[in-house]
């Protein structure tokens, strides 16, 4: 198996006090896996959200801080620090399986695609497989949350996300990816 590619994990946080420690916490439980940096970009939060992270003292935690631009501007700050061979994104109230990042990048060895993705939660019907442009035709399936790809992917396309958009910019950006390259879904 050799050396683990290092994984950047990026979290865009406005007022999220009271999740963004459980959000952390299943970045630092993943098995198996080389987290590089723990990308949080507060995003003009004007709750307790920044003495929140800065007292669970993490030092692979980079904490970034701007002007409450959205969540597409945050996400996008992250990719452009990002400095890992892959970058995954966690929203500030969500949570991982602990073997998450170790199930994607094994399947992103397995079947050479450079974006995986997987279900929201463990009681999903959509089977596992290659994924294109046209697949999303039907909808977005893609929770941003679940999304693992390579930063030379992400550094690809700009913006990432698009800032404008203040309804489906994942889904946009999902879009734009897949046309650069396929991906792979598994449940």
């Amino acid at each position: 198996s050799g050396v683990l590619e290092s994984v950047d994990v990026i979290i865009p946080v406005y007022n999220g006090e009271n999740t963004i420690t459980k959000a952390i916490e299943s970045v630092m439980a993943q098995t198996n896996a080389n987290i590089g940096k723990i990308i949080v970009v507060n995003d003009g939060s004007t709750d307790a959200t920044v003495s929140t992270i800065r007292s669970m003292d993490q030092p692979n935690v980079e904490l970034i801080t701007t002007l409450n631009s959205g969540v597409a501007a945050a996400r996008n700050m992250g990719v452009a620090t990002a400095k890992s061979e892959w970058i995954a994104f966690l929203d500030a109230d969500d949570c991982w399986l602990s073997d998450k990042l170790e199930k994607q990048l094994t399947i992103a060895k397995q079947y050479d695609v450079s974006f995986v993705c997987c279900a929201a939660n463990t009681n999903s019907k959509k089977l596992k497989g290659e994924i294109s442009f046209l697949s999303l035709w039907k909808g977005n399936f893609i929770a941003t949350s679940s999304v693992v790809m390579t930063r030379e992917l992400a550094k690809k396309i700009k913006p990432l996300f698009s800032s404008g958009m203040t309804f489906a910019e994942d889904y946009a950006t999902w879009f734009k990816v897949l046309t650069v390259h396929s991906g792979y879904f598994t449940p």
